[in-house]
């Protein structure tokens, strides 16, 4: 190992160990999941990018919009170089989280949905939701020589089955912005070649499934527009 990827791997491990001592400030535990990001991407070393985005599944807090912003944008900034590790990461946790919440669920006695609106199905819904965005981030940032592929093969598709699952309304909210920033990252402009965007209209669907739901409570007027904002983005 170089002597610079020796002071990389030092600055990447001091903004982890900074982390707890900015529990009850959100904005900068966003500002530092970005700094992480950044150092990742400078790294050349898999084994230290691949530790520090496992352990960073664990520490964040999806209550809070500042935290969740930064840690999708940390994966965004580290897939500008090493975007299969940041994909097998993404998948991992998204696994992970899904079986935790189907156990918790079934725990409780009343099947996969006895838990709709408690403070267990929220955080998962958050977490899907913050997931996607990642992956938004995700198409922005990773080298156009390579997305394209893994567009097709696996983040529209996952895109798709989390907009399915959600209930929460600011998780939908989530959702929604990150429908736009993948159809961003679509766009001919930002790929400088045309792409065959063969689930733009399911992706379409799920949003019109969340502003026509048929439960009792209607969106709020911004998860609403947000909403009718990303399908304008996916046409």
């Amino acid at each position: 190992m170089s002597e610079r990827e020796d002071w990389i791997s030092d600055i990447g491990a001091c903004f982890v160990k900074q982390l707890p001592l900015y529990a009850k400030l959100e904005r900068e535990r966003g500002f530092a999941y970005r700094c992480i990001g950044i150092v990742l991407r400078k790294s050349k070393i898999n084994e230290f990018v691949n530790r520090t985005l496992q352990s960073m599944t664990t520490v964040i807090n999806f209550q809070h919009e500042h935290e969740r912003n930064g840690w999708a944008t940390m994966f965004g900034f580290s897939s500008a170089t090493h975007l299969d590790i940041v994909l097998q990461q993404l998948d991992s946790y998204l696994k992970i989280s899904d079986f935790k919440s189907s156990s918790s669920s079934s725990s409780g006695g009343g099947g996969l949905f006895s838990f709709l609106g408690s403070k267990t199905d929220t955080h998962s819904d958050l977490s899907r939701a913050t997931s996607l965005l990642a992956y938004g981030y995700v198409s922005i940032y990773a080298s156009l020589d390579l997305i394209v592929s893994r567009m097709e093969s696996s983040i529209l598709n996952t895109a798709a089955k989390i907009a399915r699952t959600i209930k929460e309304e600011t998780a939908k909210f989530i959702v929604a912005k990150s429908f736009i920033i993948l159809a961003q990252s679509m766009n001919k402009n930002h790929l400088k070649s045309d792409f065959p965007f063969a689930p733009r209209n399911d992706l379409i669907q799920e949003m019109v499934n969340y502003i026509t739901q048929e439960t009792g409570s209607k969106l709020q007027p911004a998860t609403f527009n947000q909403c009718v904002n990303a399908c304008h983005a996916l046409m």
